[in-house]
C-alpha cells in the first residue's frame, strides 16, 4: 500500500502503487472498502482506503523489497494468521461499507 501523492485521484493511486510495488498494471479500478486502522505502539492512526481494480498484464513479484518481500495468492480460508492489521480488519469485515458478499 502507499499514499496519495499530492492531487492525486484514488483510483490513480491505486494504479500508480499496484505497478510500483508487484510490478502488475490494474484498470477499471473501483472502491471497495474503508478500515479504521489504529497502531498503538506506534502513536499512528491510518484510514485505510481498499480499492479493486482488474488485471491488465503483468505478473506479481515482490519490487518493492523495502514494504513487500514476497507475493502469494491464498483462498480466504488458507489466510495466514500474521496478516498486516489492515487487511486483517478487511478480511474480518471491520471496514465500511459492510458487503453481505463478504471480502
Amino acid at each position: 500500500g502507499g499514499h496519495l501523492d499530492a492531487g492525486e485521484s484514488l483510483e490513480a493511486c491505486a494504479i500508480r502503487e499496484a505497478l510500483e510495488e508487484t510490478g502488475v498494471e490494474v484498470g477499471t479500478v473501483r472502491f471497495r472498502a474503508i478500515t479504521n486502522d489504529v497502531f498503538e505502539s506506534e502513536g499512528l492512526h491510518y484510514l485505510t482506503v481498499w480499492m479493486e481494480g482488474d488485471w491488465q498484464r503483468g505478473e506479481a513479484r515482490a519490487i518493492a523489497r523495502y514494504e513487500l518481500s514476497e507475493v502469494r495468492w491464498f483462498a480466504t480460508d488458507d489466510l495466514p494468521d500474521n496478516l498486516f492489521p489492515p487487511l486483517s480488519n478487511l478480511v474480518n469485515g471491520h471496514c465500511l461499507p459492510r458487503s453481505a458478499g463478504g471480502v
